[in-house]
């Protein structure tokens, strides 16, 4: 996104895009925090920021993104110590 742009860019991400993640090592005795997203940032950038879990149109409705895929085998239960931070749960 650039800065010189008179307009905002939409940017469609998911709610949880920018929660605290974090990667559990138990061989290296902490955990490895994962770099965030920064939704200021992204602001001041001129991102038109859409949090969608649904299929959303862009392209003047011509395309929709997928929205949130349901899990649905034990395969897809993701990533072995891989963990976000839920909002309120400090």
């Amino acid at each position: 996104m650039s800065r010189e742009q008179d307009k905002e860019v939409p940017l469609v991400l998911h709610p949880d895009s920018f929660l605290e993640r974090r990667f559990n090592i138990p061989v290296i005795g902490h955990p490895l925090i994962l770099p965030e997203l920064d939704e200021g940032e992204l602001k001041e950038a001129r991102a038109d920021i859409v949090k969608s879990e649904k299929a959303f149109p862009i392209a003047n409705g011509l395309i929709h993104t997928t929205g949130e895929i349901e899990r649905k085998i034990p395969f897809e239960k993701g990533f072995p110590g891989l963990r976000q931070r839920l909002t309120g749960t400090g």
